[in-house]
């Protein structure tokens, strides 16, 4: 895969030297270049990642953070590992017919009325 970095002049404090030196990194991928394990993980990559992937098809991550190109760099691989391990791992699928809100619900309400029933049988009655 093809992996472009570009550095810009970054914003933020840092005075003068913030004006003369290009520590921010942009770094883009095309999504169709990425080896990624199959075409589920790449359409994961699409919904999860949609707002940072622009009309070229080019997946955009940017790190601006540190004052040093170095770190800022490194800090955009960890950003685009992360979102390519993210992409590939498969979501798991939560089982809910155990776990219905219903059930549980009226679990509670049970226990909420047995409860009142026990304090309500601890009362002394002065109408006698």
């Amino acid at each position: 895969a093809k992996l472009v970095v570009k550095y810009a002049r970054s914003s933020g404090p840092g005075g003068q030297h913030v004006n003369k030196t290009e520590s921010k990194v942009d770094m883009r991928i095309n999504v169709s270049d990425i080896a990624l394990p199959s075409d589920e993980a790449r359409q994961r990559l699409q919904q999860l990642y949609g707002t940072k992937i622009n009309r070229l098809g080019e997946l955009v991550v940017t790190s601006e953070e540190h004052r040093n190109r170095g770190k800022n760099q490194e800090e955009c691989e960890k950003k685009l590992a992360r979102m390519l391990v993210e992409a590939a791992t498969i979501p798991l699928e939560r089982n809910m017919k155990s776990k219905t809100k219903g059930v549980f619900n009226n679990n509670r309400l049970l226990e909420k009325k047995a409860h009142s029933k026990k304090k309500d049988g601890r009362k002394i009655s002065y109408d006698d």
